[in-house]
């Protein structure tokens, strides 16, 4: 007698986004809500009442871009309490309810960063066959505990495109909302912060790739800050993780809360930089972004037989050579104040001190220091470096 045979298994329809804060969750939830299938609820498990409710009155108020459908209204008691793995099925069914989505998505922090689940529960959470896990990680995260805490002095948590305040129920923006600088950041929080969220990130990752659970990375970076075409690209790679079709369209409704001169503006910015190791400058995918302004120069040059130079040899001008285009040109190696060894190479490029450039004569040299271009360019002065043949990052113009 043939066995009886057995349905398909059904598609996983709840995602969790594991993410630490100012990494684009809320980019990501205003996004993928425009996809008639998705609705992305928030920090479900978050430790504070009021976000929990705040979660809770999005969904609800969903239904005014669903004509018709009449939501749920009222309040259930339930949503007063700390949500934890024992309330996932209900929190995944509240949320359908509300919002008429088969797919819904819930995010997750550290405990460290306000949210209740362990980092056991969370691997357990996201090891449910009915779950997808998608990690939401902002590569510079010196970038995002900067964000944080200028979000909590200043109550401007979201703007949207034109630069308005995104305000949210229940939700109280101080009177200095628009303010744009901040006092001193301590340097030891900022490195704890950084910490561990690294950790918890790794660990995560690490007990899904042992369990073999497949999961999908998205970089805020890439996400938020590449511009439309990079924004519908990771959208899209989303979705395919999902097992659901691309949107046609989607309107992009959050920007940037910070302006570039904000990140200049920070009292004690270079020890922020030498005591976490991540920069403070533009992310290397933005239109804006050193790479962008890179290419451009390579493109200037490379119609020709100029020779570049870049200097100082430090670890931005080394991670230059991770663009393919930067070796279109001819380089002739780095300079420096005194490198340790005159001569020796990195990837197998000479390193000289400066003196060497009056041998060299180099084309073109570019000061590859964009906190110290006023300095830099001093020195290339006294070693004979002709201005014109000096250039600065910020004097390249930004991508088109």
């Amino acid at each position: 007698m043939s066995a009886a045979p057995t349905a398909p298994p059904r598609r996983p329809n709840g995602v969790v986004v594991v993410a630490h804060p100012r990494s684009g969750t809320n980019f990501l939830r205003e996004t993928l809500n425009q996809h008639p299938c998705v609705y992305l609820a928030g920090e479900a498990f978050h430790t504070d009442p009021v976000i929990r409710r705040l979660m809770f009155q999005l969904a609800d108020a969903f239904q005014a871009v669903e004509p018709g459908f009449p939501g749920l209204g009222g309040h259930e008691p339930a949503e007063d309490r700390q949500m934890g793995l024992d309330t996932v099925e209900w929190l995944l069914d509240r949320c359908r309810r509300a919002t008429a989505r088969e797919t819904i998505g819930l995010t997750v922090f550290s405990q460290a960063m306000g949210h209740g689940l362990s980092r056991e529960e969370v691997e357990r959470l996201l090891l449910r066959g009915d779950i997808q896990p998608v990690f939401l990680i902002r590569r510079n995260l010196l970038k995002a505990f900067v964000s944080l805490k200028r979000a909590e002095a200043t109550g401007v948590w979201h703007m949207d495109q034109t630069g308005a305040l995104i305000e949210y129920p229940d939700r109280t923006v101080p009177s200095n909302a628009v303010m744009r600088w901040i006092d001193p950041i301590d340097v030891a929080e900022a490195r704890d912060w950084i910490q561990e969220n690294r950790r918890f990130l790794d660990q995560v990752q690490k007990a899904l790739a042992a369990a073999g659970k497949p999961s999908l990375t998205v970089y805020y970076e890439d996400l938020c800050l590449g511009g439309p075409a990079r924004t519908r690209l990771e959208i899209d790679r989303v979705l395919a993780f999902l097992g659901l079709d691309p949107m046609p369209r989607f309107d992009i409704k959050m920007g940037q809360t910070a302006a570039r001169e904000f990140y200049d503006a920070i009292p004690n910015r270079q020890d922020l930089i030498d005591g976490t190791g991540f920069d403070l400058d533009q992310p290397p995918c933005s239109p804006n972004g050193w790479a962008a302004r890179i290419r451009t120069l390579v493109g200037q040059l490379k119609g020709g037989a100029q020779t570049l130079a870049i200097a100082p040899a430090g670890q931005f001008a080394r991670s230059l050579l991770e663009l393919p285009e930067i070796r279109e040109v001819r380089l002739l190696g780095f300079f420096d104040r005194a490198p340790s060894v005159p001569g020796t190479s990195w990837a197998g490029l000479p390193v000289w001190p400066y003196e060497e450039l009056r041998r060299t004569r180099p084309d073109v040299v570019l000061v590859a220091s964009p906190l110290r271009e006023d300095e830099i360019v001093r020195e290339l002065l006294g070693h004979g470096q002709p201005r014109p043949r000096i250039i600065r990052l910020s004097e390249i113009p930004a991508a088109p």
